[in-house]
């Protein structure tokens, strides 16, 4: 009778499982001594403890996740309780609680997955950030440096030189400089008194 309400406990801890019909079953109805009986009973045990680490397991799995747990699920699927289940219904009790283990451990794990995603992400755009700066300032230096050299060889240039215009041409011989025309010379002096020149004499 132990070993029997200790199925019902197991099926009212984890959904689905069907203790009832399993090897605990089995067992407690091939029983034929009191050792046997008891046998049973310790099996239903260890399978009830097994079915209660898995249903803690499951709590976790359906519990919401923070942000940095759904960071680190980005790109994964979230684990399955199905085999730590079968392995309960079985009878190996051993193999269901490494699979509620391992479930639990993944879980847990998320947060660390995105707390080292968004670590990364952060740095990776600092130093995106500081090569574009590097580049921005490598080209703004490039620009001065070569406007300096242009304003240095325009200053360093001879100045040109005036070239007359050519000498043989339809308009004849041209002086080789333009030189201002020749004063107009001063008008005569008037003639003295009594002199020859002057009307009347």
């Amino acid at each position: 009778a132990a070993a029997w309400d200790l199925t019902v406990q197991t099926d009212a801890v984890l959904a689905g499982l069907d203790a009832r019909h399993g090897p605990v079953a089995k067992a407690w109805a091939s029983a034929t001594t009191e050792a046997e009986v008891k046998a049973a009973g310790d099996v239903a045990q260890r399978q009830l403890d097994a079915a209660k680490t898995v249903a803690a397991a499951g709590a976790v799995a359906v519990a919401p996740l923070d942000t940095m747990q759904q960071i680190g699920l980005m790109g994964a699927t979230m684990p399955s309780l199905d085999a730590a289940v079968a392995a309960v219904r079985d009878g190996d009790l051993a193999k269901a609680t490494t699979e509620a283990a391992t479930v639990t451990a993944s879980l847990g794990g998320l947060h660390s997955a995105g707390q080292t995603r968004v670590t990364i992400a952060v740095i990776s755009g600092v130093v995106l950030l500081l090569l574009l700066v590097v580049l921005l300032l490598v080209f703004r230096r490039r620009r001065s440096a070569a406007r300096v050299a242009a304003a240095a060889a325009s200053a360093a240039a001879p100045a040109s030189a005036w070239v007359p215009p050519s000498q043989s041409g339809p308009l004849g011989d041209l002086p080789t400089a333009w030189a201002p025309p020749p004063p107009a010379p001063p008008p005569p002096a008037p003639p003295l008194p009594g002199s020859r020149d002057e009307p009347g004499s």
